[in-house]
């Protein structure tokens, strides 16, 4: 953000970027050195989501004193992801009989997240923080 990249955009990035390294980690039977890799790089790019998604929230709250709201709603929005996406993960791996098809889930919740991403930057040039 200090280089002028927009918060929605990085988040768009982060998402693509992270939908990339789980169709090559666990859809194209890719070796196991290039799964490492890309579970890596899946992992530090996921940071730039909350990161972003925080100073959003400082920016898009609808007033200075709703502000703590705004970001408590957010970090409960966070946490209830972390805690329902590696059951869903799972659920998946067991109809699959493998882990193959676990990418679908990342990459299902990834364009969700570009859309919602979108949709923020959006509301950000109506705002004129943009």
């Amino acid at each position: 953000m200090h280089r002028g990249f927009q918060p929605h955009n990085l988040i768009i990035t982060a998402f693509v970027t992270m939908s990339v390294c789980t169709i090559i980690a666990f859809g194209v039977g890719a070796p196991s050195w290039l799964q490492l890799v890309m579970a890596l790089i899946f992992s530090a790019v996921g940071g730039l989501v909350p990161g972003n998604m925080f100073f959003l929230a400082l920016q898009m709250s609808p007033s200075r004193e709703a502000t703590s709201t705004s970001v408590g709603l957010l970090q409960q929005c966070l946490s209830f992801g972390q805690f329902i996406g590696p059951p869903i993960v799972a659920w998946v791996a067991t109809l699959a009989g493998n882990w193959h098809m676990t990418w679908t889930v990342s990459v299902v919740l990834s364009a969700f997240g570009v859309f919602m991403a979108l949709s923020l930057g959006k509301a950000m040039r109506a705002r004129a923080l943009v």
